[in-house]
């Protein structure tokens, strides 16, 4: 009798806690993360990119073994490089439900504290010098289009007719969708929970790594407060493709904000700390240890400042987008 009460108790207990979990489970709330792409749509961002780099040489010695930052070594050497472009957003409709967003460069700050260059550059600034940077300050008022399918997915960015020669090596970008991705970041296909995650291929890396630059990015609905939901995320860092080239990663994640009522970033962080070691010849390596951070961040249009109509890429010779003739912001 007392076993068979047990019994009973134990089933109780059992299907109360099942009734609970579904219940807690059924009252959980999804969320629609969805960019806002409506045409005629106009806003600010800024994307921020920043580089401390310290790099050692290393000789090898009469006994094989590697020297390193002695006497026959390469030396140790540091650099810093901070770059800021302010673009205003424009969306256009394009041809086969596809979407425009032109992206007109209204700002560009440049800081470079390296062995080959000291700059300070603010184009805001008038009489503002940017040295070495030169290409670089000569993108304020030329106009990048994005290409994105409905989901706000990146398929082609079209770079202005006239980019000056030396602007894209200053970037530090082999693909242009390295300057775009941080702000259309990816969304996950349906409504998701709270600690769902999702994954994205998103353009990071250095080209000087090989392969496409591409990298896997796991991506968490960490919380959701109001119109705002966190993300967490974290890199998948492939290994070099580079012969030779050993990569170690000490950190490779982010986090980011997303406005649900708007349908726009509000901000996203992905910092990557990382050391490689890369054979030269001769016996000799190089050791390259460094911190990078790319972020992304809305902000509001100087009064000035304009956003340019976005142009059909199909109509511009050679894949790249026209320039676009500005118009005020509304």
């Amino acid at each position: 009798m007392i076993a068979r009460s047990f019994g009973l108790l134990l089933v109780s207990a059992t299907l109360a806690a099942q009734a609970d979990q579904s219940a807690s489970s059924a009252q959980k709330p999804t969320y629609a993360l969805q960019h806002g792409l409506s045409p005629g749509t106009s806003y600010g961002w800024a994307l921020s990119t920043e580089a401390f780099l310290e790099q050692a040489g290393s000789v090898a010695t009469a006994g094989g073994a590697a020297a390193s930052g002695g006497a026959g070594s390469a030396g140790t050497e540091t650099s810093h490089i901070r770059i800021v472009l302010h673009f205003a957003l424009q969306i256009q409709a394009a041809k086969d439900g596809l979407l425009d967003a032109a992206h007109r460069v209204v700002r560009v700050e440049a800081k470079a504290d390296t062995k080959l260059a000291k700059v300070q550059f603010d184009s805001a600034q008038t009489g503002s010098d940017p040295g070495a940077m030169k290409p670089l300050a000569a993108l304020v008022g030329k106009t990048f289009v994005v290409t994105l399918d409905s989901k706000g997915r990146i398929l082609k960015v079209h770079p202005p007719q006239e980019l000056a020669a030396g602007a894209q090596e200053q970037l530090g970008v082999s693909d242009f969708d390295t300057l775009f991705s941080p702000w259309f970041l990816p969304l996950p296909e349906g409504a998701v929970a709270v600690g769902a995650s999702w994954d994205a291929n998103v353009k990071f890396l250095d080209p000087g790594f090989g392969g496409d630059g591409n990298c896997k990015l796991v991506q968490k609905l960490a919380r959701v407060d109001g119109n705002l939901a966190y993300f967490e995320r974290k890199l998948d860092v492939p290994k070099p493709q580079r012969k030779g080239m050993q990569l170690t990663v000490e950190q490779a994640d982010g986090s980011a904000q997303f406005d649900r009522n708007t349908g726009r970033l509000v901000q996203s962080i992905l910092e990557m700390k990382s050391k490689t070691t890369q054979p030269i010849g001769g016996g000799r390596s190089i050791t390259t240890s460094s911190r990078v951070l790319v972020r992304a961040d809305a902000e509001a249009l100087p009064a000035t400042a304009t956003a340019a109509p976005a142009t059909n890429p199909a109509n511009a010779a050679n894949g790249a987008a026209a320039e676009a003739t500005g118009s005020p912001r509304k």
